[in-house]
């Protein structure tokens, strides 16, 4: 049916209103004749329906079978749009050109830039790109984007995972660099294992065998590539099964990304206390010569609980000046104790921003998040929230092979 009114709407249809008093004999004969209509309707004692060309032109012998008049209402499809431009070739042109350069603009790349570089150059970076096809200018479909990002991660000292992402003409290429190791390299043969639990997100193999694959749960010391290259020899004895043996030694390298969990959990009780201003204000002048403090207003006897705001004057001599001087006007407000009972809403946002903010001060820096779960546990007159950020770090290290 969808494609019948697209091929109608490409060679063109009307829609019709027809009167007469045979209305229902009208599409009888309609049918009988087989010319297709559609979304007829009656309205005020007439018929609306859209047809073809072609069938509006077979409607002559039914309406005068059936004495009905028949009007045309409006003209639609490809073909009455495009008669529009008759005459006006420039105006039609101008359109297709708008068209054609629109298609041409959004196909090249306009910008490319980069992010997450704090010890690497940008500008490295971007050669790289521009080497492996993606500059400004290049053509969208020719851009391997897996491709690039391989060479910039693999072309680039420091750097642990690369992606390209694009947004219209504009190319931005997301970079996290490696964390600083403590302990030094290791010299000669050595296997990638994982520095800690995590889920295997990316494996690419530089040099070795991998031992895990993406997807793979993995746990801290776990041998992830092994350095040692394992071959097997046929046995001499009929029947009898190959002996393996290490062929040779070296010095795996790979970048292995892993999915990483961060947790924390919070607990806010529903009834808490706070500390608000009474209104009542005390003030103090304070002025300040050098190292020097002089009081020239004293405040009084201090509040039991209080909140302290300075305002400092315009100083006299500037701050590298022995002589400074500088007038501080300070403002004593007093605080009274309220106890406040949250909802559990409330309390959920304050045990969860708390949470957040503790799971995410335990996150490295540069660490892409990629997803944050929460579960919240209502407690007599608290509420609970344990908040999960789930990060992709990398967790490759290298250990001298063992066995040799």
């Amino acid at each position: 049916m969808i494609l019948l009114r697209v091929w109608f709407y490409i060679v063109g249809f009307v829609v019709v209103r027809v009167e007469g008093e045979w209305l229902e004999r009208f599409l009888n004969h309609l049918i009988g004749e087989g010319i297709y209509a559609w979304d007829v309707t009656r309205r005020a004692g007439a018929l609306y329906a859209k047809m073809g060309i072609a069938g509006f032109k077979r409607l002559r012998p039914v309406a005068r079978k059936t004495r009905c008049r028949v009007h045309i209402q409006q003209k639609a499809g490809l073909p009455f749009w495009l008669a529009r431009f008759k005459g006006r070739v420039a105006l039609l042109g101008g359109i297709l050109f708008f068209i054609v350069a629109s298609y041409l603009a959004t196909s090249f790349v306009w910008l490319v830039r980069t992010t997450g570089t704090e010890n690497t150059s940008p500008e490295h970076i971007l050669d790289i790109a521009r080497r492996m096809g993606l500059y400004p200018g290049a053509w969208k479909r020719s851009i391997d984007l897996g491709n690039v990002e391989t060479g910039v991660v693999l072309g680039t000292k420091g750097l642990s995972w690369a992606k390209i992402r694009a947004q219209g003409t504009v190319y931005t290429i997301e970079v996290i660099e490696k964390a600083a190791q403590p302990a030094a390299e290791v010299d000669g043969p050595c296997d990638i294992v994982a520095s800690r639990d995590g889920t295997i997100e990316r494996l690419l193999v530089l040099m070795g065998e991998a031992r895990v694959r993406e997807g793979s749960r993995v746990s801290k010391g776990q041998v992830l590539v092994s350095g040692a290259i394992y071959s097997s020899v046929p046995s001499t004895v009929p029947g009898g099964s190959p002996q393996v043996h290490v062929a040779k030694y070296l010095r795996a390298r790979a970048i292995v990304r892993a999915r990483i969990p961060y947790s924390s959990y919070q607990e806010v009780s529903l009834k808490r206390t706070v500390l608000e201003p009474t209104g009542q204000v005390r003030g103090a002048v304070l002025l300040r010569i050098g190292k020097t403090q002089i009081i020239l207003k004293i405040p009084g006897r201090s509040f039991e609980q209080q909140q302290v705001d300075a305002h400092s004057l315009v100083p006299w001599l500037g701050r590298n000046s022995s002589a400074y001087v500088e007038v501080h006007k300070l403002e004593f407000r007093e605080l009274a104790a309220r106890e406040v009972v949250l909802s559990v809403a409330e309390a959920k946002s304050i045990a969860q921003g708390a949470a957040t903010e503790a799971a995410s001060l335990a996150i490295p820096a540069g660490a892409e998040r990629v997803d944050v779960r929460s579960i919240v546990t209502e407690l007599p007159g608290a509420v609970g929230v344990r908040v999960t950020i789930d990060i992709i770090q990398e967790i490759g290290v290298a250990k001298p092979v063992t066995g040799r």
